[in-house]
């Protein structure tokens, strides 16, 4: 496999230094300087030296403006052509040397980033041409107006206009959703005229004393007396007062007016005239099979979604904004069909269950190992930049904005930053964190990540090591990093050694690596975080074993006669909590440093074992003996009954025990 390098000057517009770029990158493969690789010279020097040279792969450093030609080219000689902005990012805003030094860590990084991913089968969606208009009948009816003709609609309204035309008219009002993209469910509730069975025949109308009926709207007006004739009269059971519920399936649904219900792709929400041409282009594409990037893979076996029938860990479901983390039971599952690739739920689960194909772990760790490999630079920082932030960083270089050099690293979102990969560039001898992200995104305006993350270095005393930048003007952007890298300090932690594991092993490993120094005293609450903190009333514990069998990462385990917590281990799933059948058990929503990093076991009851009656030894809580009689009283049984003193044998015993009275005739 050989990879190919090419460095383009732009007609020597970029003030890099590119022999020296050249000599930093030439370990990576074959590298070669042109001052136009974009023109059509300059293509076919690509593809010549392609050729001569056996390349696999070809990492273009130049500018963007040519990008789609270059994959354009990539496509014709079977070469893939990865295209890496050396010029906005780096030549036309840093210093010569640190923006040389950035290139060549910017193409390090990509290679190694590139190089660690892997392909998956896209997914086919969409081609379900149905869709429900629920709410104003009006505004729906007139929308309706826009869709293709071979689209079936259905309005969901608790009347119609007289005038009101359409498809399949529905009289009620939408209740729920469920279900994902292509397979709706809205349950609504039927209107006391139900549109679906009613014949039109007009004999509820005439039998109406107060004329309150218009079988034109489907309606019924509030001059009702509910007498009841038209019930009576309407031959077909379509009139009823009484609450009726119905289900309407469709591939979308758009909503006109005020919707608190779930809000996931296929789900459109329609406020005024002013939405419609937004709503439109993104429904219609609906309507057709398309291919989308499958996003997620799943390793479901370690997921501690629930364990017999309990529900367990929801992380994963509370940050998904696009409801594609399906509950079904105590089992969760991964729309491919509704996932948009926002990875929130990847930066949600503390076990690491879901990766996304598109940005794997291994992509992270890899692009800041080469990111944070360079000694030359002034400051080491990460810059986290949302994709779709990409823009802005071009018109920043565009106008020649300058700014320190520090080093991006793209994401889908920064919804998709997990506490350890917030935490990692400092344990790998970063000394400040950058978020570039959107100024309104519903990915990762919730996500607590972020929060905790400047809770934790504001006790370690770095306040000045997390800058989060969201919604500004390139002007604005390139002073607020100006600001930051200017009043920056060096980073206190030393760097550490491997960090690997889920996402509570990295969070634990990178902690440890910063306990070089004295611990502060940090203590965070919340209860979208996976930490917690169990505590247990021990009167009313029985030994029975039941949280510590539910507990998917032995955070709970028994030693002798204890009962032994792990907070270090506690990803506050709380199965224990619900599993308890004696509700001794409670999970505290809770982040404590100093013992989370000293990883001391916490006893949490210590119970006498009572010796069995018959081989002596001390296998019988205490705890669980006394209630298991009081529950055998509780049923009827004579508190000097064999039932009661059978508990005083273990299992072995017991049935030896029972036999031998049998023998004696004693039973």
């Amino acid at each position: 496999m050989m990879r190919g390098i090419f460095l383009c000057t732009c007609g020597r517009q970029n003030k890099l230094n590119f022999k020296k770029l050249k000599g930093r990158l030439s370990n990576q493969g074959k590298t070669e300087i042109y001052d136009y690789f974009c023109s059509p010279k300059g293509m076919e020097y690509i593809a010549h030296l392609a050729e001569r040279w056996g390349l696999s792969s070809i990492y273009m450093a130049a500018c963007s403006d040519k990008a789609e030609s270059f994959e354009k080219l990539g496509e014709e000689i079977d070469v893939p052509i990865y295209t890496i902005n050396i010029r906005e990012t780096c030549g036309w805003v840093h210093d010569r040397e640190e923006a040389t030094e950035k290139a060549a860590l910017l193409v390090k990084s990509v290679i190694v980033s590139v190089e660690v991913q892997h392909d998956a089968a896209p997914v086919v969606v969409g081609g379900r041409k149905d869709v429900i208009l629920a709410g104003d009948f009006e505004k729906a009816r007139e929308f309706a107006n826009f869709l293709p003709e071979d689209v079936e609609v259905k309005i969901i309204a608790r009347s119609a206009s007289p005038e009101g035309a359409v498809q399949e008219f529905l009289a009620g009002e939408i209740k729920s959703i469920s279900g994902e993209f292509g397979d709706f469910k809205v349950g609504y509730e039927v209107a006391p005229i139900d549109s679906r069975t009613c014949i039109g025949c007009g004999k509820c109308e005439a039998s109406c004393p107060e004329g309150a009926i218009s079988l034109l709207t489907y309606s019924i007006s509030d001059s009702c007396i509910h007498c009841g004739k038209c019930v009576k009269v309407c031959p077909v059971g379509a009139i009823s007062f009484e609450n009726r519920e119905a289900i309407a399936e469709a591939g979308q649904v758009v909503i006109f007016g005020n919707w608190m219900g779930p809000n996931r792709h296929g789900i459109f929400q329609v406020k005024g005239e002013g939405d419609y041409a937004e709503v439109l282009s993104k429904l219609i594409p609906g309507f057709y099979k398309r291919a989308k990037p499958r996003y997620i893979e799943a390793r479901l076996e370690r997921c501690a979604s629930g364990k017999s029938t309990i529900v367990g860990c929801q992380f994963c479901e509370a940050s998904c904004p696009e409801g594609a983390v399906i509950r079904e039971g105590e089992k969760i599952r991964f729309s491919e069909v509704s996932c948009v690739g926002c990875g929130t739920c990847v930066a949600a689960c503390p076990l690491s269950v879901p990766e996304l194909v598109t940005l794997p772990q291994a992509a992270i760790d890899s692009q800041l190992t080469q990111l944070l490999s360079s000694n030359e630079m002034r400051k080491k920082v990460i810059a986290f930049t949302c994709e779709n932030q990409w823009e802005k960083l071009l018109a920043m270089g565009k106008k020649r904005l300058s700014y320190p050099p520090v080093l991006p690293l793209f994401v889908p979102c920064i919804g998709a930053l997990s506490i350890p990969n917030l935490l990692l560039p400092f344990a790998m001898g970063a000394d400040g964190v950058i978020l570039l992200g959107c100024g309104e995104c519903r990915h990762s305006s919730s996500t607590p990540a972020v929060g905790f993350v400047t809770k934790l270095l504001e006790g370690y005393g770095m306040q000045n090591a997390l800058l989060d930048i969201r919604g500004r003007t390139p002007e604005e952007t390139a002073e607020a990093i100006k600001s930051f890298y200017g009043n920056l300090s060096p980073s206190p932690f030393a760097s550490a050694g491997k960090i690997d594991g889920s996402q509570v092993q990295r969070v634990l490993k990178i902690l440890k690596a910063f306990s070089s120094f004295d611990l502060p005293e940090i203590r965070i609450l919340d209860e979208r975080l996976p930490f917690g903190y169990a505590e247990i009333a021990q009167d009313r514990c029985t030994f029975c074993n039941a949280c510590i069998s539910m507990c998917p990462t032995s955070a709970l385990t028994k030693a002798d006669s204890k009962l032994e917590f792990s907070h270090s281990k506690c990803i506050n799933c709380r199965l224990c909590e619900r599993a308890c059948p004696e509700g001794a058990i409670r999970v505290e929503s809770v982040f404590d440093l100093r013992e989370y990093v000293g990883g001391e076991k916490k006893m949490l009851v210590e119970e006498e074992m009572l010796p069995c009656e018959g081989c002596g030894r001390r296998v019988i809580p205490r705890g669980m003996l006394r209630k298991s009689a009081e529950k055998l009283v509780e049923a009827g049984i004579p508190g000097d009954s064999l039932q009661i003193r059978l508990l005083e044998y273990c299992e072995r015993c017991r049935g030896k025990k029972v036999l031998e009275l049998l023998m004696e005739g004693r039973i």
